[in-house]
């Protein structure tokens, strides 16, 4: 009986390790609220737009609270990942570099737009704010369109769409729950060692 309940245990273990290596582009991240991008190396919540229309400073400020099923250190996309002051337009799709761009990527590459959202919803066909500032002038931020993949640099107070992301994979984050689990898990696997010990 023992051999039998390690056997699957093992068994199940392996094939979490499956699961969690899968080659999926976007990979469903918190039960459903957020996506893995498994190119960009960060996580975009589902809801395009949980905040509707603010200006970039409004944006900047909501994006840096904005806590999802206790994951918080949410930010606006990037429009030079690389910090090296030259934005990418990624504009018709295949350009080098493209991944400099966070949103350009998605809509251009990953072809995600507002008329084919494909796992995410509310995609707007309107401008989005980057969290990234055009360097000369710091009144002014780039923005991204999800109608036509089209960018531009904007003085920062026009009411604009803001969708958050987070750096790296949220699903290697820990949540409330996953500590619960881990609890009872251990408390099963303890029990289980005294009773058989008293047998």
């Amino acid at each position: 009986m023992i051999k039998l309940l390690r056997t699957i245990l093992c068994v199940g273990i392996f094939m979490l390790g499956f699961l969690s290596t899968a080659n999926a582009a976007l990979e469903t991240r918190l039960r459903g609220q957020a996506y893995y991008d498994t190119d960009l190396d960060i996580t975009w919540t589902t809801n395009a737009d949980i905040n509707g229309r603010h200006d970039w400073d409004d944006q900047i400020n909501w994006v840096s609270g904005l806590t999802i099923a206790g994951v918080s250190n949410w930010r606006l996309p990037s429009a030079d990942v690389n910090g090296d002051g030259f934005v990418v337009n990624c504009f018709g799709g295949g350009v080098a570099g493209c991944s400099d761009n966070e949103m350009g990527y998605l809509f251009w590459e990953e072809n995600i737009t507002a008329s084919a959202p494909g796992p995410f919803n509310n995609i707007q066909s309107y401008f989005y704010w980057s969290g990234t500032e055009f360097a000369p002038i710091p009144s002014v931020a780039w923005e991204f369109d999800f109608n036509d993949g089209s960018q531009f640099a904007s003085r920062k107070f026009p009411d604009n769409f803001a969708w958050a992301v987070h750096d790296g994979d949220v699903g290697l984050i820990p949540e409330p729950e996953m500590y619960t689990m881990m609890s009872i898990g251990l408390l099963a696997m303890f029990s289980f060692g005294r009773l058989r010990k008293q047998s």
